[in-house]
């Protein structure tokens, strides 16, 4: 049950009142007794604090709550998390005057399987925008350091049949930005900081929490720790904002063609005034929009004009494009962002571990071509295996970092490797240095 409490006439002193209600919000067995610590990669874990409220928005006389819980054995809409810490979002009809007839009209968990098995989900805000909101959480897990994530979810503005039971909506996250490295301290409490607001100018979505950053040695920290807490902070789009002001040029189209490791760009306008010409610019991963090129404009025309430009040896993965319109005047817009992924050549990618040399910690990456049980190993110059980084189920076309930590392990050179069930990869050394 979600415990509620209504502040009437709250200036009024002794006329105050404060009406209040116990609202269930799901099924019996769906919420387990314990929510636990989340684990992380090389040990440790990182606090998930308890059940209290964490976050509320009245909106329209829906109100929508957020905490962390853990996610029981009979709740048929987080099955894969059972026992886990799951960020979850109650919506409630409160528009009745009477307390006793406030109704749940939706609940959603989010589940932690999108970043990896036994992920927990915690420390979950909220934003409402007409009819879809916006939920920021934390999330961390045996093979994903600590990193923030937010997903969107419809409004549901009256109540279903059984108030008791979700309507089992499944939220598409998205991975705002993955920790590091493990959180090494002690006690564990994690950077509850989590916000989550519209942005009034624009409507816009913005998120903000903390994740693991590697900020790397000499910063200050205990001998041997080289993660700490980081702030990030998200922009995104939001379905119900206004619509922008038209770019200074009549874009009709905007479109990115994936050839091998190259992406070729075409856009069309259908009226220009003086349009000095378009920057290109391109954000992969999490890095900001850097410029690649300009391409000249017609400055001012009513006939229609199109452009190309080709983007070349890009790496694998994901990559968004967007042109930036100049003016002669130097007044500028930005065009809609798109995005364009480039694949997994010869169906992975490993890259070169960094830092190498290194002491006590290393790191690489991994991305494949499609899903499939993997082992990454860690072996000595006679072919043994020192260590055995992860052997199970990866994701396709996705960032998968691995971190060797080598306490116990005597200096000299290793190899690093992955074998699939469709690639072996060639063999990487390492030198750990004491």
């Amino acid at each position: 049950e979600l415990g509620i409490i209504r502040i009437d006439n709250p200036l009024g002193g002794a006329g105050a009142s404060f009406p209040a209600a116990f609202v269930p919000f799901t099924t019996t067995g769906a919420i387990g007794s314990a929510q636990g610590n989340a684990p992380q990669p090389g040990g440790g874990t990182v606090a998930t604090n308890d059940r209290r409220t964490l976050d509320a928005v009245l909106d329209d006389n829906l109100l929508f709550v957020t905490f962390t819980t853990g996610a029981g054995a009979s709740n048929p809409y987080a099955p894969d998390d059972v026992g886990e810490a799951t960020a979850v979002l109650v919506q409630v009809d409160v528009s009745d005057a009477t307390p006793s007839n406030w109704t749940t009209t939706d609940v959603t968990f989010f589940g932690g399987e999108r970043f990896g098995e036994n992920t927990y989900t915690f420390f979950p805000s909220v934003a409402v925008s007409g009819s879809e909101a916006l939920v920021g959480f934390s999330y961390a897990g045996a093979n994903a350091f600590a990193g923030m994530a937010y997903a969107k979810v419809p409004v549901v503005s009256s109540a279903p049949p059984n108030p008791n039971v979700p309507s089992g909506i499944i939220p598409i996250a998205v991975q705002a930005k993955a920790g590091e490295g493990r959180y090494p301290w002690s006690p564990n409490r994690w950077g509850d900081y989590t916000g989550t607001v519209v942005d009034p100018v624009d409507g816009t979505y913005w998120v903000f929490n903390e994740f693991a950053k590697d900020v790397g040695t000499g910063a200050g920290l205990p001998s041997g720790q080289t993660v700490t807490w980081g702030t990030w902070v998200s922009q995104t789009s939001n379905a119900n904002a206004p619509s922008p002001a038209p770019l200074p040029v009549e874009l009709t189209a905007f479109d990115a063609v994936t050839d091998g490791r190259d992406v070729q760009l075409a856009w069309t306008t259908l009226t220009e005034t003086d349009n000095a010409g378009f920057e290109i610019e391109l954000r992969t991963g999490d890095a900001d929009f850097e410029t690649l090129d300009f391409v000249s404009g017609a400055g001012t025309t009513d006939e229609p004009q199109s452009y190309s430009y080709r983007v070349v040896d890009l790496e694998p993965g994901a990559h968004t494009f967007r042109l930036k319109q100049i003016d002669f005047d130097g007044v500028f817009d930005y065009s809609p962002e798109i995005e364009a992924f480039v694949g997994v050549p010869e169906g992975y990618r490993l890259t070169d571990a960094y830092p190498n040399p290194f002491n006590p910690q290393t790191r690489f990456e991994l991305m494949i071509a499609r899903d499939q049980d993997v082992r990454i190993e860690i072996v000595d110059l006679l072919g043994r295996v020192v260590r055995v980084l992860h052997n199970g189920q990866l994701t396709a076309n996705q960032t998968h970092v691995f971190t060797l930590d080598a306490a116990g392990l005597p200096s000299g050179t290793y190899l690093y490797r992955a074998v699939g069930e469709s690639f072996v990869s060639a063999p990487r050394s390492i030198m750990l240095i004491k």
